[in-house]
């Protein structure tokens, strides 16, 4: 049986729409992409995700 990842969120800071980061989110305040959670997905034996 395969393993679905079905909620992940990829962010790109110079958009300028986060309004929501600041000093209080500093551990994910920096560019989240797909590439980034490729080794996380491998690690937990995910096989696909839904974005």
């Amino acid at each position: 049986m395969q393993r679905i990842d079905a909620h992940q969120h990829y962010w790109q800071i110079a958009r300028g729409d986060y309004f929501w980061m600041g000093p209080h989110v500093a551990p994910i305040m920096r560019d989240v992409f797909p590439a980034d959670l490729a080794p996380h997905l491998q690690a937990a034996g995910i096989a696909r995700t839904v974005v």
